[in-house]
């Protein structure tokens, strides 16, 4: 029986790692969108990281980003 490995996950340095945050103490639920996610309506969720602090961190190409 052969055995599937899996392949390394490994940062691509042309990447910037990006975090997005935002204070919104009535939030339940937080979300971003723009070119990076080609303008999808689900966007990519913010986690809640402290009272009505919300954050996510993304890889993105270096360069000017609209969202």
């Amino acid at each position: 029986m052969k055995t599937q490995t899996q392949p390394k996950v490994t940062r691509n340095p042309e990447f910037k790692t990006i975090t997005f945050s935002v204070s919104l103490p009535e939030a339940s639920e937080v979300r971003v969108t723009g070119d990076f996610t080609e303008w999808s309506l689900e966007g990519v969720p913010l986690h809640q990281v402290g009272y009505g602090e919300w954050a996510t961190t993304l890889e993105l190409l270096p360069g000017e980003h609209e969202y």
